[in-house]
């Protein structure tokens, strides 16, 4: 709220920025035609255009008040600036893991079952695997979800299983590196994408795997291509579960249909804040 707040006052600020612009630039069009740019420009300071001043400096009062309650908001909630500059440094969401953080998950039993059911299923998509997107509003539990059916003892058949976090850098050689990393719990020194490649096609060739790739956010059709042509020479059945905020992301993994995560029900929100 605080920082919609701050966007409204700055959307606020370029208004007038606009409008004292648009005086500026009027005035001196009024100079220019003159032949006499002096008292052409007194001439300008009409009845109209002192009000037109007073309201201004009303609204540049107004947006500083505004502007001093939110810096004392700012310390109220304890918020901190990030240094600005070519030293930015954004915080970024830590890599998600397939351990568990939460002793029990609450109110998606539904949901884990849903996916589980397509997870068994024998479909397949895009060669021997079918691509598996839930798709919903960031925090609303799509990972923990991804890491319930993960753990779940029904997928202990598929073999290898792996967990790679996306996030927004899809770099085919960097997540070729995780997958390949997870599957054979090792470090990968290769360096070169087909190298890289060739030895993840070798380890899950004629293998059943379940791969999760969660917190994606690329709409490259054609990353994607590239990302998943090692994992073609999994056996039939082979799962593939995509995590993402984004439609378009799922429609580019997979063109038929995708799991759309709710919010949960609000009995389900209020019986969890009473059992914390």
């Amino acid at each position: 709220m605080w920082l919609d707040d701050l966007q409204d006052l700055a959307y606020d600020v370029e208004d007038i920025l606009d409008e004292y612009a648009t005086q500026v630039l009027e005035r001196e069009l009024m100079t220019k035609q003159s032949t006499n740019r002096i008292a052409d420009y007194f001439s300008s300071w009409t009845p109209s255009a002192l009000i037109s001043q007073a309201d201004m400096k009303s609204k540049t009062e107004e947006i500083t008040r505004r502007l001093e309650d939110l810096c004392e908001e700012k310390n109220d909630l304890t918020l901190k600036e990030i240094a600005g500059g070519s030293s930015t440094v954004t915080w970024q969401r830590p890599p998600s893991t397939c351990v568990p953080t939460e002793p029990a998950v609450i109110g998606r039993d539904a949901d884990k079952a849903k996916i589980l059911e397509m997870v068994l299923c024998n479909k397949q998509s895009g060669g021997s695997f079918h691509v598996i997107p839930i798709v919903g509003l960031g925090g609303v539990g799509k990972t923990t979800l991804a890491r319930e059916v993960y753990n779940d003892k029904a997928v202990a058949d598929f073999n290898p299983r792996a967990w790679t976090c996306v996030s927004d850098d899809f770099d085919v050689l960097r997540i070729s590196k995780a997958i390949f990393e997870s599957i054979t719990a090792s470090t990968c020194t290769l360096t070169n994408l087909n190298e890289v490649q060739v030895q993840l096609k070798n380890k899950i060739t004629g293998k059943k795997f379940l791969l999760i790739l969660d917190d994606v956010w690329s709409k490259d059709y054609d990353l994607w291509e590239a990302l998943k042509s090692p994992l073609l020479a999994g056996a039939p059945g082979s799962k593939i579960i995509v995590t993402t905020h984004s439609k378009d992301v799922a429609s580019t993994v997979e063109l038929e249909a995708c799991y759309n995560l709710g919010l949960l029900p609000e009995d389900v929100c209020w019986a969890y804040l009473r059992s914390m």
